[in-house]
């Protein structure tokens, strides 16, 4: 993944843009560009950043993107934004989701806590159950995934 991992610092000082994206383009290899299913995979801070970019604009689609009314502003060259709550704020991906497996380990612990273990339950009367489980994802093709790290905050 060495060609379709990229330093975003390099490209317009960091500061996410188009530029970004038409080099993500770039390194996506052709085999998978036509699938129809490319994300921009973000955090939310980051689409509001692209659609910051896109008011600034002294053109009629500056105007759009603020009313709402332009699909550049959800789907940008064509592929719509996937937000992630949780994915940081420095990294870009540029893949199919559905290349993305969900990992749940077997190995779940369970720990009771009850009065004995805290006092304001023994208070109460109750006791409660708190399982652990380990969870993680595994890219299937790892040629189809582009990267862009290390950009500035938004």
């Amino acid at each position: 993944m060495s060609g379709r991992n990229i330093d975003g610092s390099t490209i317009d000082s960091g500061v996410f843009g188009k530029g970004h994206m038409f080099a993500m383009l770039d390194a996506m290899p052709n085999t998978y560009l036509n699938s129809g299913n490319l994300r921009w995979i973000i955090a939310p801070s980051r689409k509001y950043q692209w659609w910051e970019s896109l008011t600034a604009l002294e053109t009629g689609a500056g105007d759009a993107a603020l009313a709402g009314q332009s699909g550049l502003a959800n789907a940008p060259l064509g592929i719509p934004f996937l937000e992630v709550a949780s994915w940081p704020e420095n990294t870009i991906f540029l893949a199919d989701p559905r290349n993305f497996v969900r990992v749940i380990s077997w190995e779940v612990r369970k720990r009771k806590v009850t009065g004995e273990t805290d006092a304001s339950l023994a208070a109460l009367d109750k006791r409660f159950y708190i399982y652990f489980i380990k969870h993680d994802v595994i890219v299937e093709e790892t040629d189809a995934v582009v990267r862009v790290h290390t950009l500035d905050a938004p």
